[in-house]
């Protein structure tokens, strides 16, 4: 990888989120940032997506399904991908369901990509590698200025 690319971890468990941030950090120079709730997600990309400071907005979204309180991952989704800043950002639902309905819901709102959460940790690291990868190396995202 070339540069620092920000991402943002939008999980509740502190497990997880460590274990992610652990496994990320190891496999490259990323900016990485967390929401633990879904009231947090559109607030942070706000005023991290704003002209008037150095910081941008992540350049992935690596989302949990079942987030506590009134917005979970499904409702966030939706939120993210209606919001003109934030709809070309690429979600990954990153979660425990193998739900054939999770799945097909999640592509509905506009996920990017749908990965059940391995339990072994060399499973996982080797998921993520292939996550970071194919979202940094292999496809084209669109330039901040360039996107909205």
């Amino acid at each position: 990888m070339k540069e620092s690319r920000p991402i943002l971890i939008v999980e509740d468990s502190d497990d997880d989120y460590y274990t992610t941030r652990r496994v990320l950090s190891a496999l490259g120079s990323f900016h990485l940032d967390r929401c633990s709730k879904g009231t947090e997600v559109l607030d942070f990309l706000q005023t991290s997506q704003s002209p008037h400071e150095e910081r941008t907005g992540p350049s992935l979204l690596i989302l949990d399904l079942n987030l506590p309180g009134k917005k979970d991952g499904r409702v966030v989704l939706t939120e993210l991908k209606s919001d003109l800043r934030s709809r070309t950002i690429p979600v990954v639902v990153m979660t425990t369901s193998s739900s054939p309905r999770d799945v097909s819901e999640c592509y509905q709102r506009g996920a990017s990509g749908y990965v059940v959460k391995p339990l072994d940790l060399d499973e996982f690291a080797a998921c993520l590698k292939s996550l970071v990868v194919y979202w940094f190396e292999t496809v084209l995202l669109p330039d901040k200025e360039t996107s909205v």
